[in-house]
């Protein structure tokens, strides 16, 4: 059959035989290998079911039995404080008997000690300073005081005090005609002790030879029924080491109100020693773990007699597979004697020839066998030649190449990486622009300088390119060494090195745009407002500076844009701004007007007055307010109408309009001209700028007033004051200023100085101190940043910062107030709602705000000596605090008549003028 088919056919033909044999082999060695493994996963699978099972079994078992101890213990506790109470009441009949009939104290008392207490020494009679008049047995001093002023201060009925290492239970009663607390304790202990015992000779009654409720108590000492051979048969003194190790991993793996399945070694009663699982249930009601345990010896011997079946099947099988390889082996080795022959000397001609390359040698066709590797020898000669041929070109190209790359990298930025990505050469000038050294970039994956985040798709050009083997082009974003960014327009370009590990490189030409491109992030961000894309103040400014005085200005804002960000959120805020943008741009097209985006919701419009007259400029403006008011604006299907404020100058142009915009918000008008009201307006850009120049030239300052606690009469803390330092010195109130500093977008910054010099001040003393926020502070998300700072800045000076909320506002969203409060408080701060009872301040805001003080408002306390509405007004608030957990300030305490007006209706701290001057910081 194989007598027409070529030598190698032959070949090929016996070695597939062979191949065949050998798989047949490696099948049924698979087969063997596959029986084995579900032999090992049908035993495993059955020791699981059979442990599962059991486990469920104990776990109910010690759950029902715990339960039962629970249940019991609640029920005779509750009849143990039933009697306690039952003898009180007692107690309290005689008591109401004995002072009808009593003419004084000293009678009443002695009646009661001869006909109550003197019965049962667990009575006790005390006054409601804690002085006893009949001392119970089981109370001492402290005992007495304990009592009274959980019933007199606290109306707490029920006392446990301890006495001699002894715990007892009291119950108590104000008997308020005779002024005196009456009641009755008794001993906890023995009512623990005597439930203790009644529940150890109920688990014993549960024990049934190996199978039996056992108890560890905290000192891993076990519990058993007392007929139990564990206790009493010697054999288990043999075992005592390796028990009380296994005791004491029960007992830890249980503390704490846990449970667990702990598997041990344990002497059965038969004196064998088994694996045992048991399960174990805390008890912290008596300071016992509770549990009940099986046997596993008889799953043992059940998996043992399956094991024995297997490996005898196992055994017969593996024989017969010896057998059959050994008859496999021996044909091989026949098969492979035969062929050895003819292919020795064909494969070492061939082995020559590859270990010996170094002089380009040809093969030796007349020493191979067969005729098909004849004919691959007489090819692989041609191509050794033709490769001398292609050699001795690529020879003259490299040359002529290195010579190019030579020049290239001495005079340009170039780095070189390879296919792996792998930077294998960087020259001084690249290093210089990077700020690494070579031996630091040598070796570095690109991805190291070129960061993959920050580049995005570019990146993944680059490594396109690099698996194409092609050029790139474009520009990346680098990091250098130091964290700075840089800009580089790369040139990649692939070329070929004598690399053995790397046959190809990529060439990287560089040029530093770094300059170039934030020159023109700048002119970009300056000059447009990215999301309106309209001209910039910057770019107001510059037109304002090129036409001083020849142009109207008309400022305004969105009236109550706010709330659009609060309810719709930042996008959908976004869209309503860019949505008026696109209005008002068209009404001012064709008009000789410009519209600006100056910040936040707010705009402005130039004309110039080459075209427009006062008058009508002021009517343009209407123009633009009546067409908002009549027509809505519509982002997302949702309906807005828009109300707008505007402030005209044509005087001191962008500060001047602003003050006017203020202005007209302020008093609830449309339209506001500078010039209409420039003597009222002039003083408010006067004391901007004082503002402004007191700012820069460190004039804000902190001044603080101590806070008394009237119970002490002590410095509970301070609250920080703010003032203005003025040209002459002199020092300026809030009240002068902080409204002109938040109608000219300064008052951010006066808060940050409070917040920055509040905090370096008191960081170095352990003083309390408090601070005052407005609404509109505690909803910007920049303050409760820059406070969040300042507590990482200085641990743990939070728990001595009380935040004081000055209500400017209406609170419209308190989730977004109680959110900061929350915030704060996870650094231990406490908040107080300012000037109670006073402006927007209400009873809703205690239920709605979580606060830890309410300061009274001075317009309440200052006349509380004499008038009566005002003192009705204070209790109303301090009964209602008082019963919400609310501490409570009076502030404008100016004299002695007040202060003791205020500490008589029960004002937990004062503050003012009587008791301290506001100070600098720094005295």
């Amino acid at each position: 059959m194989l007598r027409n088919v070529s030598s190698m056919g032959k070949f090929a033909f016996s070695s597939i035989i062979i191949t065949a044999f050998v798989i047949m082999a490696m099948l049924e060695c698979f087969n063997l290998a596959h029986i084995y493994s579900n032999y090992q996963n049908n035993i495993s699978n059955l020791k699981e079911f059979f442990i599962l099972q059991e486990k469920e079994s104990i776990r109910k078992e010690v759950y029902e039995t715990t339960s039962k101890i629970q249940s019991d213990y609640d029920r005779q506790y509750k009849n143990f404080i039933d009697a306690i109470k039952h003898k009180t009441l007692n107690a309290l009949n005689a008591a109401r008997e004995f002072h009808k009939i009593s003419s004084s104290r000293d009678e009443f008392i002695k009646k009661m000690r001869e006909d109550v207490t003197s019965e049962d020494e667990g009575y006790f009679v005390y006054d409601l300073s804690a002085t006893p008049f009949i001392q119970s047995e089981f109370h001492s001093t402290k005992n007495v005081s304990t009592v009274v002023s959980n019933i007199v201060y606290n109306h707490i009925d029920i006392t446990t005090t301890t006495k001699k290492g002894r715990n007892f239970i009291s119950h108590a009663i104000v008997y308020e005609p005779a002024g005196v607390v009456i009641g009755y304790a008794k001993n906890l202990d023995e009512f623990n002790e005597n439930f203790t015992n009644k529940t150890r000779d109920y688990i014993r009654s549960l024990s049934n030879g190996d199978s039996y409720i056992f108890i560890i108590d905290r000192k891993n000492n076990k519990i058993v029924s007392g007929d139990s051979e564990e206790i009493q048969d010697s054999s288990f003194s043999l075992f005592d080491e390796k028990r009380r190790q296994t005791l004491y991993k029960i007992g830890s793996a249980t503390r704490g109100g846990n449970e667990a399945f702990i598997t041990y070694e344990w002497l059965k009663q038969d004196k064998t020693i088994t694996e045992k699982i048991s399960f174990i249930k805390d008890i912290n009601l008596l300071d016992w773990s509770i549990g009940t345990g099986i046997y596993l010896d008889d799953m043992h011997n059940y998996l043992d007699k399956q094991k024995n079946i297997f490996y005898s099947d196992f055994g017969s099988k593996l024989i017969l597979f010896t057998f059959y390889l050994l008859v496999v082996v021996a044909v091989l080795y026949m098969l492979a004697v035969s062929a050895k022959k003819r292919v020795v000397t064909s494969f070492t001609t061939f082995a020559d020839f590859f270990n010996n390359q170094t002089d380009l040698k040809r093969l030796e066709t007349d020493k191979i066998k067969f005729q098909e590797l004849k004919d691959i020898a007489s090819n692989i000669n041609k191509i050794l030649d033709e490769k001398d041929e292609l050699l001795d070109t690529k020879n003259q190209i490299q040359l002529a190449l290195n010579k190019y790359k030579n020049s290239l990298e001495t005079s340009n930025i170039v780095f070189k990486f390879n296919e792996k990505n792998l930077i294998t050469f960087a020259n001084s000038a690249f290093c210089d622009l990077i700020g690494y050294a070579k031996n630091e970039l040598i070796g570095k994956p690109i991805r190291s300088v070129f960061i993959k985040e920050r580049n995005n798709s570019k990146i993944k050009e680059v490594n396109e390119a690099v698996l194409r083997k092609s050029e790139w082009e474009g520009v990346l974003k680098a990091q250098k060494k130091n964290g700075e960014i840089c800009h580089i327009k790369a040139n990649v370009v692939p070329i070929e090195t004598t690399d053995a590990k790397s046959k190809l490189n990529f060439l990287c030409i560089c040029q530093d745009l770094t300059t170039f491109m934030e020159h023109q992030e700048l002119m970009r961000t300056e000059l447009q407002d990215p999301l309106t894309k309209l001209p910039t103040r910057q770019m107001l400014i510059n037109k304002l500076s090129k036409q001083q005085g020849q142009l109207f200005v008309a400022n305004f804002d969105i009236l109550k844009f706010r709330q659009i960000n609060e309810y719709y959120g930042l996008d959908i805020g976004d869209m309503v701004l860019s949505e008026v943008a696109n209005i008002v741009r068209n009404l001012t097209k064709d008009q000789n007007l410009e519209l600006y985006k100056l910040e936040s919701d707010n705009f402005a419009i130039v004309g110039d007055k080459k075209h427009w007259e006062n008058d009508d400029f002021y009517k343009f403006c209407e123009k633009a307010i009546e067409y908002f008011k009549t027509n809505s604006v519509i982002v997302e299907n949702n309906k807005f109408y828009i109300d707008l404020a505007f402030g005209i100058s044509s005087d001191m142009q962008i500060m001047t309009s602003a003050i006017a915009k203020e202005q007209a918000k302020d008093m609830n008008q449309q339209i506001v001209v500078f010039e209409d009201k420039k003597d009222e307006l002039a003083h408010n850009v006067v004391l901007t700028r004082a503002i402004q120049k007191a700012i820069e030239e460190d004039k804000i300052v902190l001044y603080k007033q101590a806070v008394i606690d009237n119970s002490t009469n002590t410095v509970s803390k301070y609250e920080c004051l703010v003032r203005m330092v003025d040209d002459t010195n002199n020092v300026v109130l809030p009240i002068d200023f902080l409204a002109a500093a938040k109608k000219s977008n300064l008052y951010k910054e006066v808060t940050k100085i409070v917040i920055e010099k509040a905090f370096a001040y008191f960081a170095k003393n352990n003083e309390n101190f408090g601070i005052n926020l407005t609404i509109d502070d505690v909803m910007d998300g920049e303050c409760l940043s820059q406070i969040k700072d300042q507590f990482r800045k200085h641990p743990g000076i939070g728990e001595r910062l009380t935040i004081e909320l000055t209500k400017n506002k209406e609170i419209n969203d308190f989730d977004k107030i109680n959110l900061f409060i929350d915030e704060v408080r996870k650094f231990g701060c406490k908040v107080a709602i300012d000037n109670f009872g006073t402006g927007y301040t209400n009873f809703e805001y205690l239920l709605k705000i979580k606060t830890d003080f309410i300061k009274i408002d001075g317009s309440i306390i200052k006349n509380i000596d004499h008038d009566e509405h005002a003192r009705k007004i204070v209790k109303l608030m301090i009964e209602l605090a008082k019963t919400l957990g609310i501490q409570t300030v009076a502030k404008y305490v100016h004299s002695s008549d007040v202060s003791k007006m205020v500490n008589s209706i029960g004002v937990d701290a004062s503050q003012g003028f009587y008791f301290d001057m506001p100070k600098p910081l720094r005295a």
